[in-house]
């Protein structure tokens, strides 16, 4: 043990020469704030107010190489936000995206120290936000943030569905230490060595401090480690997995010999992603108090989005399977509520591995490059705002490049009127011309996703009666073809 606190003592010179063993580089000591808090909760004072919601505005900075390459995909941001806001949302806390930034810097893409990263955090930062920073390298660890600050990098590579990177970094930058707090100093100096079986020390020796030990029963759960009561003891440094049960299967022993399994839920400690997806009542109220006490009171706003329900996206043109003209062609879809954003993705093969387009668009259509003459193109959307980011991709829809476009909308001018518009499987609906025209009409009923359920064809565009049956209740749709003409209109059947 005398071995381990020499070592201990000389950990603070060398810390700063390698942290590339760290999932986390935020090493940091815990704050004055944090101590206070926790004595207010330890007396009852603290109130525990969980139904105001708090709207955290970030401004995210995508970092790439001088060249502007090598960003973080908008769809892995959408995933990582989506995974984020699943983290907080048990406790009214929610993330929102008030800009997206782009930043063409190698050095800062790629830095290997934190002074580098300070540099890179200083020169770019928006005040009233939290400043989130994509990287490829975070030096050397998957993320990092000062205690109770406004910023926190995160590597790309551990960026994602299912990944608490982020929402463990953003735990440090709202005032959290690691649950096993004071270990990470066994971890610089003897991650391989330290023997579990043996009961751990009183205290470790870490940047300068004692920091106690925390026991399984609890006597001293409020000046140790963390500070938080409902956080079990916890001495796991390195990356672990868990069972079952989400604890993990490295035996630990606390000062008095009882032995532990460490608790995996929690996002603040060192288990695999698959074990995290909480964060405890006494987190969750020291992050809301520091916002709203050391932020000055960041994340008192409304949300300025609403959710998105809709899973569903409805091509309008073409329809799926439909003609594109290779040279001016465009794809639109039906507009989803509440979504301002749209990924458009374009790809001459199904599973999209490369893509045509791979764009993000404001409204609901995108004008298409040039096309190669008769091939069949694979094309998906996904719907999204900056805060509700958890819609999936439309269904796979196709469509092959042509010369010239055998279909497109009737000029509304012209006019069709369906009547009515909810009707009973096995009724008749009335198709009305406002033009008449001698061409041939189809009619066909398709569902959401655009697969024909049923088609007729009619000699003359005159008024129709036109006999609905289908099996299923719900939203149709029904395609009308004149000539080179379509529109396609939504019925519901009941």
């Amino acid at each position: 043990m005398q071995k381990i606190g020499y070592l201990l003592f000389l950990m603070c010179f060398w810390l700063n020469m390698n942290a590339q063993h760290h999932h986390c580089g935020t090493l940091d000591h815990k704050t004055k704030w944090l101590t206070q808090f926790q004595q207010r909760l330890e007396k009852g004072l603290v109130q525990k107010n969980l139904n105001e919601p708090l709207n955290i505005p970030m401004t995210i900075h995508l970092v790439g190489s001088d060249d502007g390459r090598g960003y973080l995909s908008i769809a892995t941001l959408l995933d990582a936000l989506c995974t984020l806001n699943e983290d907080f949302e048990q406790w009214n806390i929610q993330f929102f995206m008030q800009d997206i930034l782009y930043v063409a810097n190698e050095r800062w893409n790629n830095h290997a120290t934190f002074a580098i990263g300070r540099e890179m955090v200083d020169a770019n930062s928006i005040p009233n936000t939290m400043n989130i920073f994509f990287v490829s390298n975070a030096a050397g660890a998957c993320g990092y943030a000062n205690i109770n600050s406004y910023y926190s990098v995160v590597s790309k590579n551990c960026t994602g569905k299912g990944d608490h990177t982020w929402a463990h970094e953003i735990g440090h930058a709202l005032s959290l230490n690691h649950t096993f707090y004071g270990w990470e100093a066994i971890g610089d100096i003897d991650s391989i060595n330290y023997n579990f079986n043996e009961p751990a020390p009183e205290f470790i020796r870490y940047r300068g401090n004692n920091i106690l030990v925390e026991r399984m029963d609890g006597t001293n759960c409020r000046e140790a480690a963390d500070g938080f009561c409902d956080t079990q003891p916890d001495y796991l440094f390195n990356r672990w997995a868990c069972n079952n049960d989400t604890r993990s299967r490295q035996l630990q022993k606390d000062p008095t010999g009882v032995s532990f399994n460490s608790d995996g839920s929690l996002i603040m400690s060192y288990a695999f992603d698959a074990c995290q997806n909480r964060f405890s009542e006494e987190q969750a109220l020291a992050m809301r108090a520091n916002l709203i006490e050391q932020k000055d009171g960041l994340g008192r706003q409304a949300m300025p989005f609403g959710r998105i329900e809709q899973s569903t996206i409805l091509p309008l043109s073409p329809l799926d399977s439909g003609l594109v003209n290779a040279e001016n062609g465009f794809l639109e879809w039906e507009a989803v509520p509440n979504a301002t954003h749209y990924i458009v993705q374009v790809s001459r093969l199904p599973t999209f591995p490369i893509f045509d387009v791979n764009q993000m668009v404001e409204g609901n259509s995108i004008a298409l490059p040039n096309l190669q003459l008769g091939r069949r193109y694979f094309w998906r959307v996904r719907p999204f705002n900056y805060y509700s980011s958890c819609a999936p991709a439309s269904p796979r829809f196709t469509f092959i490049a042509t010369a010239s476009t055998s279909t497109k909308d009737l000029n509304l001018s012209e006019g069709i009127q369906i009547t009515p518009n909810l009707i009973g499987t096995g009724e008749t609906i009335y198709i009305r011309f406002a033009q008449p025209r001698q061409e041939k009409v189809v009619v066909r009923l398709l569902d959401v996703n655009g697969k024909m359920l049923d088609s007729k064809q009619y000699n003359a565009a005159y008024d129709l009666e036109h006999h609905i049956q289908v099996n299923g209740t719900g939203l149709y749709l029904l395609q009308i073809i004149v000539g080179k003409e379509q529109v396609v209109k939504k019925i519901v059947i009941q």
